[in-house]
């Protein structure tokens, strides 16, 4: 296979090289990098709600029913699939930072399944495979980390790295099968909010291209659920009220978040240069057009189809973000590091698609590493300072509830205009009549 060719899994196999000596490296990077974020949580997590936790206490604590609950639009999200997943999991521990611990089983998880399908496309291992656990599970993800209800998140990232394997290994023999994997990884993410509801326009045209097209006509089902679905999604929808209407006048405020989403594929280091790194992704996203534009497997074009859809799921997603938030006063225009996640399968798309099976350059690999110890370790120093500035703010709080201070009291001291009094008015009493967290008898943490 000529080095300048992207990869295609149709046109090699492994060779069989990548031995359990040579990929070593890459099994202990994944285990440390598991073991930190562990570390990361048990350092700064608490057993308390934090930012959008508070609305959820009633449902928690049932006090207040759990089906319509599961479908309560929140912001612009509908959340049933990540809500059975955080009420089953609270139920089980009383302990908020269960979701904490399952984002990062769910991520690292994710991170080996990315790990190994590199590879197997390349046929060996290679010390860029070490870039991928540190990259989903370094100390900028703490906003995602330190709130376990971000585990719609965590489950968004890994449906659509799973998405991105599935389509980027496509062949004649595995259409069949892997169509409805497809199928189910879409409608699970559609599951997850308005972040996984990006997928569901591509993937329903792809589903209803290839049961056209092959005369599997059973996967029209899934091709006419799927926008069924977004049209039950958006009955009875309210826009948001503190989310204000964007205006042709806010276009470059969104042009610009929109392009510190891209970048944040990097990690939350690389807004400090998001307009570099993110031209550098567009860059790469117009060649990975160009490529699949001029691909000869005109006998297969479902995989090129596939293909060109994850790459407009993660132009769309920055668009989406970048028009969602344009509104907002310019103070507020930051892109928050909870969305890195959302990003990064847009980043992997274009890593396999460009993925060559011989040796990239030397002074490739050395840009590449330098750029890589920069943002992993500004990444990790950014984290550590967004968590403790969360610690400083939750301590005291917690501290107050354990000495018994009274509730309006600690509103007024550590939630006074951050949104959340109201919520907090009605979750502190149920709390402390179920001995969560600092109300529990003992807990000292």
């Amino acid at each position: 296979m000529p080095r300048e060719q992207f990869a295609n899994p149709e046109e090699y196999r492994p060779d069989g090289s990548a031995t359990r000596d040579n990929r070593l490296p890459s099994i202990v990077v994944w285990i440390v990098a598991t073991v930190a974020a562990f570390a990361f949580v048990a350092v700064y997590g608490v057993n308390f709600p934090w930012a959008d936790e508070w609305e959820f206490i009633p449902a928690l604590l049932n006090q207040e029913a759990f089906t319509p609950w599961l479908w309560t639009q929140h912001n612009e999200h509908r959340l049933p699939l990540p809500r059975v997943i955080y009420y089953g999991l609270f139920q089980l521990t009383h302990d908020f930072r269960a979701g904490m611990i399952f984002q990062i089983l769910l991520v690292s998880a994710t991170a080996w399944r990315a790990m190994r399908y590199l590879q197997t496309v390349r046929g060996r291992a290679s010390w860029l495979d070490l870039c991928v656990p540190p990259a989903l599970l370094h100390f900028g993800h703490a906003e995602n980390w330190l709130m376990g209800y971000q585990i719609c998140f965590a489950l968004v990232l890994a449906l659509t790295t799973e998405l991105t394997v599935q389509c980027h290994g496509l062949t004649e023999e595995n259409l069949g099968r892997r169509s409805w994997i497809i199928a189910a990884l879409a409608c699970a993410s559609a599951l997850c909010g308005g972040a996984g509801l990006m997928v569901v326009p591509g993937a329903a045209l792809w589903l209803g291209f290839v049961a056209v097209r092959r005369r599997r006509w059973s996967l029209l089902l899934p091709a006419l659920a799927l926008p069924l679905y977004v049209v039950l999604y958006f009955q009875d929808y309210a826009k948001p009220a503190h989310h204000p209407q964007a205006t042709w006048a806010d276009l470059p405020r969104g042009l610009v978040i929109a392009g510190e989403f891209l970048a944040m594929s990097c990690g939350l280091a690389a807004g400090i240069a998001w307009p570099l790194v993110t031209t550098v992704l567009l860059m790469g996203f117009a060649a990975a057009f160009v490529h699949l534009a001029k691909s000869r497997r005109d006998d297969f074009p479902e995989r090129t189809l596939a293909l060109a859809m994850l790459l407009l799921v993660a132009l769309g997603s920055a668009t989406a973000v970048g028009y969602g938030r344009a509104g907002f006063e310019a103070w507020q225009m930051g892109i928050a590091s909870r969305y890195a996640w959302l990003a990064w399968p847009g980043l992997y798309a274009l890593f396999l698609i460009g993925t060559r099976r011989g040796q990239t350059t030397s002074s490739l690999r050395g840009v590449f590493l330098i750029a890589f110890v920069g943002l992993t370790l500004g990444n990790t120093a950014a984290g550590i300072h967004w968590a403790m500035r969360l610690h400083n703010h939750l301590r005291p709080f917690t501290a107050d509830c354990r000495d018994g201070v009274a509730d309006d009291a600690m509103i007024e001291n550590h939630l006074e205009g951050g949104g959340q009094e109201e919520r907090a008015v009605r979750g502190l009493p149920m709390l402390r009549a179920a001995n969560i967290g600092p109300f529990a008898e003992g807990d000292r943490r």
